[in-house]
């Protein structure tokens, strides 16, 4: 019920909370084109040593000051890369070009490819960290995706013209809610 602010951080998108061991976690933001985390006390707002780099060449979207990331509770990111293509415009938003997704280890190795290239305005990891839930968009909106570990997709929306977006997973990862 306080209305105290506190800054903890100048960083120039939004950020992210990730659990980490005994009472701290990791602050997961953007900056400089990257991708960074720093240890993060939830009870003090503190947070303490150096940001370590996690990902490169990250698409961040100005006009909302947005880095075009998400992570999951246990640490799983998922986000934009600017590749220097017609995609990677340094705006994950900019035009219809397609993005490729990829799961890769902490090194940065990928290891396999969900889903096929498309249209992405949007990721978010499964809890249990085996799916992705995506919006495909179209010209005329897009719908809501899941990919699955197989490389299977299940379509949850049928009418692009509402613009399905925004979606998130329920806490146990068995629903997705969306806008």
């Amino acid at each position: 019920g306080s209305n105290d602010k506190t800054k903890v951080l100048a960083a120039e998108s939004n950020a992210a909370y990730v659990h980490g061991a005994a009472d701290s976690g990791y602050l997961v933001f953007h900056r400089d084109q990257s991708i960074y985390a720093q240890v993060f006390d939830p009870k003090t707002l503190k947070l303490s040593g150096e940001p370590t780099r996690i990902a490169t060449e990250s698409t961040f979207d100005s006009t909302n000051g947005r880095g075009s990331f998400t992570v999951s509770s246990n640490g799983a990111l998922v986000y934009f890369q600017d590749s220097g293509t017609a995609a990677g415009s340094g705006n994950a938003q900019s035009d219809l070009a397609e993005w490729h997704m990829a799961w890769a280890s902490r090194t940065g190795q990928v290891m396999e490819t969900p889903g096929p290239p498309a249209v992405y305005r949007g990721a978010e990891v499964s809890p249990d960290t085996t799916r992705i839930v995506v919006h495909k968009h179209e010209k005329n909106g897009g719908d809501i995706w899941v990919e699955e570990p197989t490389g299977e997709e299940k379509r949850l929306t049928w009418d692009a013209s509402q613009h399905n977006a925004s979606s998130i997973w329920s806490l146990e990862g068995q629903f997705v809610a969306f806008r």
